[in-house]
């Protein structure tokens, strides 16, 4: 094994000399001249190279969304970020027509190899990070260097949270001049926008306002591609009929290509995925006011309805799983922006669209039900699955009964507790996410059951693949599990209700606790102070009283 792993070394030092070799030599062999042409043959050896390297960035030695960690560090150890560097360096409008399209060609491998060197590594990403000005210089080059730069930030809060305004505005306007010449649609430059709003979970308050203020602005209008309009709509089911390319979403976002008109019906969903996200934490953004105002429930509950128009028996596959991917992403924008928000809005709860929207919900979840009785479900339709899990737990959570339409109730006592109990039998299982649809559907049946234990199991969002041999989601599994069984400890309950008591005790008396002025707390400051020794209960500085505490704790 330690020969291999030797031979694999020196096997990569060779690979990166070569490559650096012909990055320094790219006009002798790219370049047609009076003297010599292309060689065509240097050109394959260089994409073979280039995707060579690229692989060994993935776990599996293969594009995917699963970086190798420490194949990524051996191959900066190498110097390949300054390699890369050096290829973005050549004089590109001087040699582009004399190259034949290689030149093209090799620069697109080598974002390619960039994206997948920076992947899920933050050292490699801020090496890139400190040279982004150089790389800003190729947008508008279509060579896959938006992709490039949506990679260096994602993931990393650190440099997200550093991101210029100017650069996500150069972003914006490049949007809006594709919509208006008429040219591709370019959904990886909104991914690189979603991933400076939310990282781990977490929106980036700074970056929310920064774009929002860009969406907000009239200039800026044609960044979003919401399709609610009649005309629209009708056009967007064109393009539902005729999609073939949804096996391209199981590659990389930046080795994706769209087949004809399938790239705007990608945008189209990563506009309505960027208003999810623009929702995300409890914040005074404006993030869900905007929202709301931009996909009201009528143009929510009409949107998706449409698709019932297109995903009928003789659709075809592609078009089957495309039309399921919106109606999901759809459902995650209605939970984001109306459910678990504190923007509510009592007038969509009441509403008979409310109801539509929740009865052609449950009929998806029986359809789904169904076909697990029969096979396995494709990993669209498992994600379709739990999203719609997610829904209604988060409508028990976070919207108040009392706020229902009358017919909401008893669907769900009658129609949705039946079903869900079913889908809790052991038999019932998924492929890829099984522990997210089994705690979703254990939580919803503790909500509709007032099961206090139930309720209190965690969703961990659903994330790619780990690694082979990587073990963190089933440690988190079983860390949940042990305090699961710590909590049933009589020990640990009795030590729970006493910390509870005091803590309930403590806000209720933090006047007493926190005044200088009290007496006891002045004769144990001067012998704390004589004895040299730390003052019991702690320094006091202000006086704090119930009423401020609870002003600011309810609000929050």
């Amino acid at each position: 094994a330690e020969k291999q792993e030797a031979d694999a070394f020196e096997q990569l030092k060779c690979d990166v000399a070569r490559l650096s070799n012909m990055i320094c030599t790219i006009e002798d062999w790219a370049v047609s001249t009076s003297l010599s042409g292309v060689s065509r043959g240097k050109f394959e050896e260089s994409k073979r190279l280039l995707e060579k390297t690229r692989f060994v960035c993935s776990v599996g030695n293969i594009d995917s969304e699963v970086p190798n960690n420490r194949m990524q560090a051996i191959l900066a150890s190498l110097r390949l970020g300054e390699e890369i560097m050096r290829a973005y360096d050549t004089p590109f409008e001087d040699f582009m027509e004399k190259s034949d399209g290689c030149l093209h060609d090799f620069m697109l491998s080598v974002s390619m190899l960039l994206h997948q060197f920076v992947l899920g590594m933050p050292k490699n990403q801020r090496f890139f990070h400190q040279r982004l000005n150089k790389l800003s210089e190729w947008h508008g080059k279509d060579v896959g260097i938006a992709q490039a730069i949506g990679g260096i930030f994602r993931g990393n809060r650190p440099l997200c949270e550093m991101v210029s305004e100017d650069l996500v505005h150069d972003v914006g306007r490049k949007l809006v001049q594709a919509r208006r010449s008429g040219s591709n649609f370019m959904p990886q430059h909104l991914d690189f926008m979603q991933s400076l709003i939310v990282t781990g979970q977490r929106p980036i308050i700074r970056n929310k306002e920064l774009i929002l203020g860009m969406l907000k602005n009239p200039a800026y209008a044609e960044v979003l591609h919401l399709m609610d309009e009649p005309a629209l709509l009708k056009r967007r089911q064109e393009l539902l009929t005729r999609f073939k390319s949804f096996q391209e979403l199981e590659k990389p976002a930046i080795l994706r290509k769209w087949v004809g008109d399938d790239g705007e019906v990608q945008y189209h969903i990563r506009c309505l995925t960027m208003l999810g996200k623009l929702c995300t934490g409890r914040d005074e953004s404006g993030g869900s006011a905007f929202v709301q105002a931009k996909m009201t429930p009528k143009r929510i509950v009409a949107s998706y309805m449409s698709i019932n128009e297109v995903q009928q028996p003789g659709c075809s596959q592609q078009c089957h799983q495309i039309c399921i991917l919106l109606k999901s992403t759809i459902l995650d924008l209605v939970n984001a922006a109306y459910y678990d928000t504190d923007l509510k809005d009592d007038l969509f709860y009441c509403s008979s669209r409310h109801v539509e929207l929740l009865t052609e919900v449950y009929g998806e979840l029986a359809k789904l039900q169904e076909e697990m009785t029969r096979r396995s479900l494709a990993r669209v339709e498992e994600d379709f699955l739990c999203m719609i899990l997610k829904l209604f737990n988060s409508l028990v959570e976070h919207t108040s009964v009392d706020r229902w339409h009358l017919d909401i109730e008893p669907m769900l006592r009658d129609r949705v507790h039946p079903l869900a109990t079913e889908l809790n039998l052991p038999h019932y299982t998924v492929p890829n996410h099984n522990h997210f649809f089994k705690t979703a559907v254990s939580r919803l049946l503790g909500w509709l059951q007032n099961d206090d234990e139930l309720k209190q199991q965690r969703l961990i969002e659903m994330a790619p693949e780990e690694a082979p041999g990587d073990r963190s989601r089933q440690l988190t599994v079983e860390v949940q599990e042990f305090v699961k069984q710590l909590r049933q400890n009589e020990f640990m309950k009795a030590a729970l209700q006493e910390e509870k008591a005091k803590m309930v005790s403590d806000v209720c008396n933090i006047y007493a606790l926190s005044n200088v002025g009290d007496e006891s707390y002045q004769k144990e400051k001067e012998r704390a102070q004589a004895e040299g020794r730390p003052i019991r209960g702690g320094f006091r500085r202000n006086p704090i009283s119930t009423t401020a505490v609870m002003s600011r704790l309810i609000p929050h």
